[in-house]
């Protein structure tokens, strides 16, 4: 069996975002199952058109981004390039993490073999206008809206030309269901994690932290403003931004603060330790799926303090900040060091994932759907 994960990101090859690390995990353990795996995805300057990783061959073209009208033709034109690596990858079946205009051209590329598509983070109106909030790329002006109604129609063509619709996340349901109008069923099936096999170890002082891209979005700069609020407790900033400067900027600017350890783009293995160490994950994004770092930290007996809460996790297995305020965020986090809130909300985290995420158990899943759709 050969399966083709369609994706805009590798882990490791120039890019650190969740869809590129979920691309990776998935793709590394159906190899360990013995599937045959090849990966399509966005180039980017430290990749070759074709790359070896994790037992996976890895196909990319040159992606042009879109954010004005007058680059919206070569936009496409890069994607209508990556045709010819989907027919290289000769796949049984095209599995697409999130529906992108790659599912559509994988349909194009190869119309008689089976196509999947996994919903992780859809993008609606709304979406874009709460980006463009801490992201003027994203700014809900003429040439966005052009790009996002030009695309939409290829976009519902992929969801009814697939063969199988899957949402990491039962909450993206009703926003798909109106997006893109598919005819099919959307069935629900969660991401995976790894579940560390070694006992967990927690800090013995207060510890919290950060993980994920210092990207506009993100709004890495209150977490590290929290950390001049609380001098008492280890703060840790995992992650980098994919702008250079930004990063240098942030380094130079708070790096005087004896509590805040700019750990940087980390190993797994020093995620892990970092992450199994910590009492609660902090997350200041403006807007997220069900990021891939919520279900480490809680596969590391982690609490998780945020302002999203996709599924309702962060308010079961955290504290969920209701008003996007840094008044508020300082007391969630207060709350959930008061009484070891957070040891309670963490283990019941731990508890869940275990039972419904972890890894193993989705990769067998998976498996059970590519044999039913061939």
């Amino acid at each position: 069996m050969r399966i083709c994960l369609v994706t805009n990101e590798v882990f490791g090859l120039g890019r650190f975002g969740g869809f590129g690390q979920l691309t990776r995990m998935l793709g590394r353990h159906l190899v360990k199952m013995g599937v045959e795996v090849v990966v399509v995805s966005w180039r980017t300057s430290e990749q070759q058109e074709i790359e070896y990783m994790d037992g996976m061959n890895i196909l990319s073209f040159p992606y042009t981004p879109s954010y004005k009208i007058f680059s919206f033709y070569p936009h496409i034109l890069s994607y209508l390039r990556s045709i010819r690596l989907y027919k290289m990858a000769d796949a049984d079946i095209y599995h697409s993490i999130e529906n992108q205009m790659s599912s559509y051209m994988a349909l194009k590329a190869m119309p008689n073999r089976k196509h999947v598509i996994w919903f992780q983070d859809p993008y609606d109106e709304d979406v874009y206008r709460k980006m463009s909030l801490v992201n003027k790329e994203y700014e809900w002006n003429t040439d966005l809206k052009v790009k996002f109604y030009c695309t939409l129609p290829f976009l519902r063509m992929a969801c009814n030309s697939a063969d199988a619709l899957f949402t990491q996340a039962r909450s993206f349901i009703p926003l798909v269901k109106r997006l893109y109008q598919p005819k099919g069923e959307i069935l629900y099936l969660p991401n995976p994690v790894e579940i560390p096999e070694t006992k967990i170890e927690k800090s013995c002082e207060p510890t919290v932290c950060f993980l994920g891209r210092w990207d506009p979005q993100k709004r890495v700069e209150k977490f590290l403003q929290l950390a001049k609020k609380f001098p008492k407790i280890k703060f840790v900033a995992m992650g980098k931004s994919h702008d250079e400067t930004t990063d240098i900027w942030l380094r130079k600017k708070y790096r005087r603060l004896p509590n805040l350890e700019m750990a940087g783009l980390v190993s797994e293995e020093e995620k892990r330790r970092l992450l199994a160490e910590s009492w609660i994950l902090i997350n200041t994004s403006v807007h997220e799926g069900l990021p891939i770092a919520f279900l480490e930290a809680l596969a590391h007996g982690t609490a998780i303090l945020s302002y999203v809460d996709p599924d309702k996790y962060v308010s079961r297995f955290g504290y969920y900040v209701k008003e996007d305020s840094s008044k508020c965020l300082e007391i969630g986090l207060k709350k959930l060091l008061d009484d070891d809130l957070w040891k309670e909300k963490a283990e019941e985290g731990y508890v869940y994932v275990r039972r419904h995420h972890e890894v193993g158990k989705i990769i067998k899943r998976w498996i059970e759907i590519y044999k039913e759709l061939l």
